[in-house]
């Protein structure tokens, strides 16, 4: 069992608020239904961003999955209020059932969500939704529910349970296009990375109908298993030497090219990064080439906490330059370590730090998230300390990746799990998101700190 310091959270700035910093957390449950009875997938893991989507009118959804007895269902829950309190979704009752996992986007041309929800292939796989939402004259969200006849299954991986489908990722790279993507592992063996687009210009229920989600820009034929039920796709990478997911995490840059970091599929393997060079509107047909960024055993005879591929964090760009936390095998004095990577605009790492290591252990999960805030110039970093599982919280400077505002702990009454970082600025405040671990179900909880 973990140990437990009995301590209150530490002041992050003593004798007040500077520029740049952040005060205090202020720590509480998000105090629902749903979000009080969460399975171990209750949130969005922060690789696949969008563990929380803020609105244009600042306000906040999670698409949360409740434990139930172990009969898992996702849910919209609702925060009209920066953060300050939540609510369950009136709109559906029952929850939407026999999913894993799922990733919404914002529509604010329409004002609905894209959502991509991943289910065993069995019963269902891959699936494209749409959500419209129902709100008050204050344009608080008072319901949101699926619209009819705007679901489908993109790709089921042949129907077989022994296959893995993983990561749902769902991003609109313009107004009237949404693209997805996700992870298949199959018994051939092998991992790929899908991706495909739809046109929803002229009809926002398009993406409801298969044969209209495309390729990105290169048409791909998978080498691995049975292809997706799309018209066609585009595989951004594909490893043949193992049934291992290729966990990816996802980012259209200000110049519109995508930004991939991905773990190879190898055990232990190495982390990697490519960029999908836009070349039209919405079209993507020219990838470079991988760089490694690390390997994920870095030294030593040991591996350490074998689902660190798993956890890579959100991206985050500073005019072309992006931002990336990664769990690796430092060596076998230290051990787990979470750390923060570069990468430069013509994909080569250009940095990275260490920030913390859990000395020699095996983690009990070497996990955080990375965050840019553009406001105050500053890079967000959260990690799980691995003998407290205390949350984290600190501040890098994007040029140098020195130590802005030291870490200290935002959480240190509960074990925290996967601490996202969900917005770096709404309300004026940095808010983080995490269960508290432990045998589901598990209490989902939010932690806020006001900008200096």
């Amino acid at each position: 069992m973990p140990l437990r310091r009995n301590s209150t959270l530490l002041t992050l700035f003593a004798g007040g608020l500077a520029p740049g910093t952040l005060d205090v957390a202020s720590v509480a449950a998000l105090g629902t239904t749903v979000t009080n009875d969460l399975s171990p997938d209750g949130f969005t893991w922060a690789a696949v961003r969008g563990s929380v989507v803020v609105d244009q009118y600042g306000k906040m959804v999670v698409y949360a999955q409740r434990y139930n007895g172990n009969t898992r269902q996702c849910y919209f829950v609702i925060s009209n209020d920066s953060g300050g309190s939540w609510a369950d979704n009136a709109g559906v009752v029952g929850g939407e059932a026999f999913l894993t996992r799922g990733n919404i986007v914002y529509d604010a041309a329409r004002d609905c969500f894209h959502g991509l929800i991943m289910g065993i292939p069995s019963v269902g796989g891959v699936i494209y939704r749409r959500y419209s939402i129902t709100r008050d004259g204050s344009n608080n969200i008072t319901s949101i529910a699926r619209v009819g006849g705007v679901s489908v299954v993109l790709d089921d991986a042949g129907g077989s349970d022994s296959n893995l489908l993983e990561f749902p990722t769902i991003i609109m790279p313009d107004a009237n296009t949404v693209l997805a993507a996700w992870t298949i592992a199959t018994t051939s063996p092998g991992g790929e990375i899908r991706c495909a687009k739809v046109d929803i210009t002229s009809n926002a229920d398009a993406g409801g109908t298969a044969s209209n989600w495309v390729h990105i820009g290169v048409s791909s034929t998978t080498t691995i298993g049975v292809p997706p039920a799309v018209a066609s796709y585009t595989i951004p990478f594909v490893q043949t030497s193992a049934k291992v997911p290729t966990y990816f995490s996802l980012l259209q840059l200000a110049s519109g090219d995508l930004r991939w970091v991905y773990h190879n599929g190898a055990a232990p393997g190495a982390y990697a990064t490519k960029r999908s060079v836009r070349n039209a509107a919405v079209t993507w047909n020219s990838f470079g080439s991988p760089v490694t960024l690390t390997n994920v055993q870095r030294a030593g005879t040991d591996t350490g906490y074998n689902l660190k591929a798993q956890l890579i964090s959100q991206l985050s760009e500073r005019a072309g330059v992006v931002f990336v936390g990664l769990a690796t095998w430092k060596a076998n004095a230290t051990g787990d370590t979470w750390g923060v990577y570069v990468i430069a605009a013509d994909d080569s790492l250009s940095t990275s730090v260490d920030v913390y290591s859990a000395g020699g252990a095996h983690s009990y999960a070497p996990t955080g998230d990375v965050a840019y805030d553009s406001t105050s110039g500053r890079i967000v970093v959260t990690y799980d300390q691995t003998t407290t599982v205390d949350g984290y919280i600190g501040l890098l400077s994007p040029t140098d990746l020195s130590t802005l505002q030291t870490f200290t702990a935002f959480e240190s009454t509960a074990d925290v799990d996967i601490p996202v970082i969900g917005s770096t600025r709404v309300g004026g405040r940095v808010l983080i998101i995490y269960r508290v671990a432990g045998s589901p179900p598990q209490i989902g909880k939010t932690a806020r700190l006001t900008w200096g």
